[in-house]
């Protein structure tokens, strides 16, 4: 067993007790992966049990991957994280209820950067990437999407799920921007007091949108991004034919 295994398995006491005490947000993972896995099958136009392959970048514990493993009786899932430390938490199932684990070879993870996961090309049907956009510079999104462009068929979906880019403070934010720099400035400071994300500034800066068409993809208009709760939203695109 390596280190990481066993340290991910010395929080198992852990894992139980967040199982048995789930919090608002553990217990709606369901319905938003099953919303955010609608909204994907949509633009593929095809049924769940038609799609073959997906992957998760950023994947952390595995639970997202587990969630659409069950979702998609027929695919295989790929998580993919840069901490191996995650990988192997992933791996033992930690934090996974019993009805998430999935059997039959089907769901797998591996240690490796997002933009550059090392997985075949051109042999996925969608990418998605949850949570993890703000956490980002705006050029290591665009080196996401770029990978995510090669794993992809032509067709295929990649979703990034993450807080809205279309609430009202971020239309105030844009708007002071425009006419009166330093006012943006200081308002988006009030808007995040004590918010620990460095990059959170450059993701309501740059919108995904933008960043869709600056990576080769098309459809990625914010008129096609699904609410998927009422802070979050699955935005969505297509890797062209």
């Amino acid at each position: 067993m390596s280190m990481f295994a066993f340290l991910a398995l010395c929080d198992t006491d852990k894992a139980a007790l967040a199982a048995a005490h789930p919090s608002p947000m553990r217990a709606a993972r369901p319905l938003v992966m099953s919303r955010v896995l609608d909204a994907v099958i949509a633009r593929l136009g095809c049924s769940r049990s038609e799609v073959a392959r997906g992957a998760e970048l950023g994947c952390g514990s595995g639970r997202l991957c587990r969630l659409a493993a069950q979702l998609l009786p027929g695919a295989e899932i790929v998580g993919v994280d840069a901490s191996p430390y995650m990988v192997a938490w992933a791996n033992v199932g930690e934090l996974a209820a019993p009805d998430e684990v999935v059997g039959g070879g089907r769901l797998s993870f591996r240690a490796g950067l997002g933009e550059a996961t090392g997985l075949e090309a051109g042999t996925f049907d969608f990418v998605m990437v949850p949570f993890v956009a703000h956490e980002l510079p705006h050029s290591a999104r665009l080196a996401f999407l770029a990978e995510a462009n090669r794993l992809l068929r032509p067709g295929g979906v990649v979703a990034f799920v993450d807080h809205r880019q279309d609430g009202l403070e971020h239309v105030i934010f844009h708007r002071l921007k425009g006419a009166a720099p330093l006012l943006g400035d200081a308002f988006h400071w009030l808007l995040n007091v004590g918010a620990p994300e460095p990059f959170i500034r450059e993701y309501h800066e740059h919108l995904m949108q933008d960043s869709f068409r600056e990576a080769g993809f098309e459809g990625g208009e914010r008129s096609g991004f699904v609410d998927v709760t009422r802070w979050q939203q699955a935005m969505l695109a297509t890797k062209p034919r």
